[in-house]
């Protein structure tokens, strides 16, 4: 039932060709991971934890970005939760810079966003727009 994600059980050859094939656990790698509810959320999908960097793994969930190099080591069949260069939405700054070099492009399409200032960068920009508009 429902599309395949991608992290279903790995089906692996067993015995000669024609016999049934064996499925093999999905590994999640926990070792970047603080929060017990992963875990617990792994454990109910019958899944199995690890916390071994060095070990096989097909999933690896961490609570903070992923480093380039560590995608770039990624097997065909493993996946990660971040994808890189999230940092550049995930945060308020990252995403205000992002959408304003889009707006600069494509202004009819990014007139959305309301007025955004990056402090403490351009606090001055801020202030001056507050004495500017104290009547409205």
């Amino acid at each position: 039932p429902g599309r395949p994600t991608g992290l279903e059980d790995t089906p692996t050859q067993c015995g000669s060709p024609g016999m049934p094939r064996k499925r093999r656990k999905v590994v999640v790698n926990l070792s970047m991971c603080r929060y017990p509810l992963v875990e617990s959320a792994v454990e109910k999908m019958k899944w199995t934890v690890s916390r071994d960097d060095d070990a096989e793994w097909d999933l690896f969930w961490t609570d903070t970005s992923v480093i380039d190099e560590r995608i770039m080591k990624l097997k065909r069949f493993q996946r990660i939760n971040h994808f890189a260069g999230m940092t550049g939405i995930a945060r308020k700054t990252g995403l205000a810079k992002t959408l304003r070099r889009l707006e600069a492009h494509l202004p009819e399409d990014y007139c959305f966003m309301p007025r955004t200032w990056i402090l403490p960068a351009e606090a001055g920009d801020l202030r001056a727009h507050i004495r500017r508009n104290q009547n409205s």
